[in-house]
């Protein structure tokens, strides 16, 4: 990411920024703790998370991007949290 910020940047010929931005942007990234890793499920998983739900609703759902997810070959995964959250009436 901060590649692609500095080529943007230094694309305009704004060096002294480019230089300004990038140094806090890595001193945020050093500043800040652990990154909060991320808990992917499948579907048949957040059927058994979530009482109630079938496959068939949850796949709906995921087709109408209310529930946001990630294919990977056949597979479909979604985030614990975000599905938690939405089954919770949480804002994200």
């Amino acid at each position: 990411m901060l590649f692609m910020l500095r080529f943007f940047i230094c694309k305009d010929k704004a060096y002294k920024n480019a230089s300004i931005i990038i140094k806090s942007l890595s001193e945020n990234i050093n500043d800040e703790e652990e990154p909060k890793k991320i808990h992917l499920i499948t579907i048949d998983e957040a059927t058994q998370l979530v009482e109630g739900i079938t496959k068939y609703q949850l796949r709906k759902l995921i087709k109408s991007r209310e529930i946001p997810s990630i294919q990977g070959g056949k597979k479909i995964f979604i985030n614990k949290d975000i599905l938690l959250r939405y089954f919770n009436n949480e804002p994200e």
